[in-house]
């Protein structure tokens, strides 16, 4: 994706089977350039299940490294990134692209993660569709179909879901206790701004892939500080088991 020219977070991938020594060591240095007190720690498998072992959690430098020996112990790539707030995020996007153009985007606003959309968590805020060959956008606002209100109790059950908790009232007070409270207000206006420039550069990675890499999903979001940030370009055939 940085390659496209698309905006990413720093990372460092470290492959299963190293020894533990050298992945400790990769480990280390990339927090040393970053200059983090936590990492954003994720894995990848060549072929994925959806009940797969969920990544993406920040956590501080310590407990980030036995969460990348976690994922290394059980045969799964690491990824360590610079840390972000999941909770957070002001907008989170997902795009399909198909073999001949056809895409459809699906966002959700301030508090969600691109997660809760490639896993059924939640129902989307937003949805929009067409063609590269039309420049013009279709949305569909299904706000009307699923309340705001739904959306938050699935997004609390997704982050249940995550941390092992069983219970909603920890997740909604995790939330509250550590200031992440817009998950808590309903975002009125669909960032079309975003979903115009999301479809545009899905057409640069579309231009780059192979045939057999489509359907792809980008997924997009916008952090809490304004920072876009890509996170994965995913092709569908070649990724997911069921």
């Amino acid at each position: 994706m940085r390659g496209l020219g698309l905006p990413t977070l720093d990372a460092v991938l470290i492959e299963s089977g190293l020894p533990e020594a050298r992945a400790e060591e990769l480990f280390s240095e990339f927090a040393t350039i970053t200059g983090a007190h936590s990492l954003l720690v994720r894995s990848d498998f060549a072929r994925e299940h959806k009940t797969y072992a969920r990544g993406g959690i920040t956590y501080p430098l310590k407990e980030a490294w036995l969460a990348t020996k976690r994922f290394l112990d059980i045969g799964r790539t690491a990824i360590i990134l610079e840390p972000t707030n999941r909770y957070s995020n002001k907008t989170s996007i997902n795009i399909i692209v198909s073999r001949d153009g056809d895409w459809t985007a699906e966002g959700l606003g301030c508090g969600f993660d691109t997660s809760d959309l490639q896993r059924d968590f939640v129902t989307p805020q937003w949805v929009w569709s067409g063609n590269y060959a039309d420049k013009r956008i279709g949305r569909a606002n299904i706000l009307n179909t699923s309340t705001h209100e739904i959306r938050k109790r699935q997004r609390l059950e997704s982050i249940c879901h995550l941390l092992g908790w069983t219970d909603l009232r920890i997740a909604e007070n995790f939330l509250l206790e550590t200031g992440n409270d817009c998950l808590f207000t309903e975002t009125v206006n669909p960032p079309e701004r975003l979903a115009r420039r999301l479809v545009r550069d899905s057409l640069v990675v579309s231009e780059s892939l192979n045939t057999s890499d489509f359907p792809f999903t980008l997924s997009f979001a916008e952090l809490w500080n304004g920072r876009i940030v890509y996170w994965d370009i995913t092709p569908g055939q070649q990724k997911w088991s069921s």
